[in-house]
């Protein structure tokens, strides 16, 4: 049938040309009110956002050889959550947070049991805000900070 193994087709990402030397003065001035405040180590956090799809899609279809472009169906299903994730620099893994959609606790899932240290909550938009990410701090890092 002509039929191949292929994966979809989405846009590229690229780092900028001068990526290393914007690398270089973001550790420098990290290091610099690291060393001016006397910062502890467990205080120096990494954390990050990112969306996770609710429903898993694939990305790899069965599409005649040599075509340019391949349609995926649901490829682009916008039903998210977000995660949001910190470590240490000690390189100790702090607990997640899961951040629903919706405006009331009836958003998150009933039926779900998550881990008693994840931080579950949720925002009008599923992505992280002022108070979401002070929530992060009261519910994960100064309670693992104070366990330790």
């Amino acid at each position: 049938m002509g039929f191949v193994k292929r994966k979809g087709t989405k846009a590229v990402k690229t780092l900028p040309s001068d990526f290393e030397s914007i690398k270089c003065e973001f550790v420098k001035k990290v290091e610099n009110v690291v060393s001016e405040f006397a910062v502890p180590d467990s205080l120096v956090i990494n954390w990050d956002q990112n969306e996770c799809q609710v429903v898993p899609r694939a990305e790899w279809t069965m599409e005649e050889k040599g075509s340019k472009q391949v349609s995926i169906a649901g490829i682009d299903d916008k039903c998210q959550i977000t995660l949001f994730i910190g470590i240490m620099k000690s390189g100790t893994l702090l607990d997640p947070q899961l951040i629903y959609a919706g405006k009331t606790k009836r958003c998150l899932p009933q039926k779900v049991k998550f881990p008693d240290d994840w931080d579950v909550t949720f925002t009008e938009t599923h992505w992280s805000n002022k108070l979401s990410m002070l929530r992060y701090i009261d519910n994960v890092i100064l309670t693992y900070v104070n366990e330790v």
